[in-house]
């Protein structure tokens, strides 16, 4: 199933396939999608990014930007989004909880959520198996008078 899954996706040389993905990369590439989603990709969505892989990842500055603009190349040449949920699986919970918070801030950055950031959250939660109750209790609070 796997090979014919592979042959059916990957046509051409096996070495031209993808390698194998780090959980790290995986998180930033699916933040840097939820900020494509709405196709305007701000300033402010980038900070957001790298902001969230310093707090995620305790990174610094700019091992965060370098590990952001890997993820924004990774998301850039993805013909989907399953492999990074997919490699995103092997975040520990407590990382995976943080990630489901940035993604929520990343999304809610221009106080609208459009249907095709929803079907992302979705499917992130489904693959990471968090519930639908527990991914609303991580979405932080929009300032009131704000969304």
């Amino acid at each position: 199933m796997l090979h014919w899954l592979t042959d059916t996706h990957f046509k051409g040389d096996p070495s031209d396939r993808p390698g194998p993905v780090s959980p790290e990369v995986a998180a930033a590439a699916l933040l840097i999608e939820a900020a494509h989603r709405d196709s305007n990709y701000t300033e402010i969505e980038r900070d957001l990014a790298t902001s969230a892989i310093m707090k995620m990842f305790r990174k610094d500055n700019a091992e965060a930007v370098a590990l952001r603009r890997e993820a924004e190349a990774a998301q850039a040449s993805a013909p989907y989004m399953m492999r990074y949920m997919t490699a995103a699986r092997d975040l520990d919970p407590d990382t995976k909880e943080k990630f489901i918070t940035q993604l929520w801030c990343v999304i809610d950055s221009d106080r609208e959520e459009t249907v095709a950031e929803s079907m992302l959250v979705s499917s992130v939660i489904d693959v990471l198996g968090i519930s639908r109750e527990r991914a609303r209790s991580l979405r932080p609070a929009l300032p009131r008078g704000e969304g």
